[in-house]
């Protein structure tokens, strides 16, 4: 949680994360090894969980998601995330003005090629 929540201004959210887990693990230990655990209790600790599981990964991502980027070309605050699963090698995240146009988007290498290949044979028929 330390790398997660460095800087004083994060104080509260580290304190506040801490305890939560330091709450759950103890019930989801008594639910894991206690025959008397009801429903109830599993769902509680399940909620629990998933709240936990959520709050980490919204630090994570909160790098993205906390940026006010200006666009570089026009200005614009009206920049937005987008995720490619076809830019290589998994998929990547990346960057588009919704008022000029501009994206940071690295491209589709075989496209580019393609693209290559069909500017070399146009030349080689205008000769």
């Amino acid at each position: 949680m330390g790398k997660l929540c460095t800087v004083e201004k994060n104080d509260e959210l580290r304190s506040y994360m801490q305890a939560l887990v330091e709450k759950a693990w103890p019930l989801v230990n008594w639910i894991t090894h206690h025959r008397n655990a009801n429903k109830t209790a599993v769902l509680v600790a399940l909620d629990g969980v998933d709240a936990i599981v959520r709050h980490y990964v919204r630090l994570l991502s909160r790098e993205r998601a906390d940026r006010t980027d200006q666009c570089p070309r026009c200005a614009s605050r009206n920049v937005r995330t987008f995720f490619d699963i076809a830019i290589a090698p998994d998929g990547a995240y990346f960057e588009a003005c919704g008022e000029c146009g501009w994206d940071r988007h690295p491209g589709y290498p075989e496209h580019d090629e393609e693209r290559a290949d069909e500017a070399e044979v146009a030349e080689a028929s205008q000769d």
